[in-house]
This record gives C-alpha cells, structure tokens and sequence, in this order.
C-alpha cells in the first residue's frame, strides 16, 4: 500500500464500524415484508479492458423471524474493449430465487448472520465482436450479514457463489462469485 492509500483504507474501515455500532436493535415480524436496491461495477487494468455495472432489486417476504424467501432482479451493461480493435456491449440480467436461514437469536440484536441458497438464470445478449446471446441455469449458495440502521432498514453485505449450466470444460469454468451491497427495508 502507498501512503495516500492507508489513510483511505482506515476511514473506510471507520466508516463500516461507525455504521454497525449506530445500528438500531431490530427484528423482523412474521409476514413483513423487504424491498431491496444495491450495485455492483467493476473494471479491468489490462489493455483487454473488460467493465461492468450491475444494479441489485430484491423483493421478500420473512415467513418467520428467521426464514425469508425472496426474488432478484439484477440487469447489468458490460462494455469489453480488446486488443486489436474488437469492442463488445452486452446488456444481460440475473433473475434468482432464494432461501435464507437467519443465525443466532435474542431481541436485542443489530447484526444478523444469514446461509442460504436458490436457483434461476441468466441471459446476456452481446453488439459487436462475439455478437450472440448467452442463457444458462444456475444454483448458489450465500452468505452474509444484515445490519440494522433503524427499526425497519438495513445495511446487507452478500456473498454468492454461483454454478451456472454455461457449457465450461471444468467446475470452475461454471463457477461465479458474487460480493454485493444492498440497502434493504422492511414494510
């Protein structure tokens, strides 16, 4: 890390611990149910640059204190530039359904692990080099922490890991992680 890093780095730190300690104690009610909005981007450093934007839509419904079931909606726009003058835009969507098993128990908490797990699909339709659509089937498994910042909103770190049906030669050709942020709230 440089200099001008490690400063960055600690009020990021601060800013996520100041967060969680002025968390409001919460605790969803059978039949409540939670709207979510969150996103994603990335980009590559190469001179292959591959970037992309997703934007996160969660509806759900809490079954009980800790059983939820919800649905995903995720579009995403990519933009790939390679060597040589070939360019790519894609425009594709997640659609998942999903399970999660909220951990631990007591009334007076503010963060709330989670496991999980659900299935869906995927299509991306691609404009210029390697022009196409992409679908596939997948399945995933997920992790996370819910932090409330009042009675009824929360903050939710997510990490998926997703098996797809994209016709790779190996597990890991299949494979897909996924670490989101989402804002979420309950009504």
């Amino acid at each position: 890390m440089t200099k001008r890093t490690i400063p960055a780095a600690i009020g990021r730190c601060l800013f996520v611990a100041l967060l969680l300690a002025a968390a409001a104690n919460a605790q969803p009610q059978p039949g409540d149910k939670e709207v979510g909005i969150g996103g994603l981007a990335y980009f590559t450093h190469t001179s292959d640059f591959i970037g992309s934007a997703t934007a996160l839509f969660s509806l759900g419904y809490f079954q009980s204190r800790k059983n939820y079931f919800g649905v995903e909606l995720d579009p995403s726009f990519t933009f790939q530039h390679v060597s040589g003058g070939s360019n790519s835009v894609g425009l594709g969507a997640f659609v998942l359904g999903n399970y999660r098993r909220f951990l631990g128990s007591g009334e007076d908490r503010k963060v709330f692990p989670f496991v999980g797990g659900g299935g869906g699909g995927y299509f991306n339709g691609t404009i210029g080099s390697g022009a196409g659509v992409e679908k596939a089937g997948l399945a995933f498994a997920e992790v996370g922490l819910k932090s409330y910042l009042s009675q009824k909103t929360s903050l939710e770190f997510t990490y998926k890991f997703l098996y797809g049906t994209s016709g790779g030669n190996s597990f890991l050709a299949n494979t897909l992680s996924l670490a989101s942020v989402s804002l979420r709230h309950i009504f």
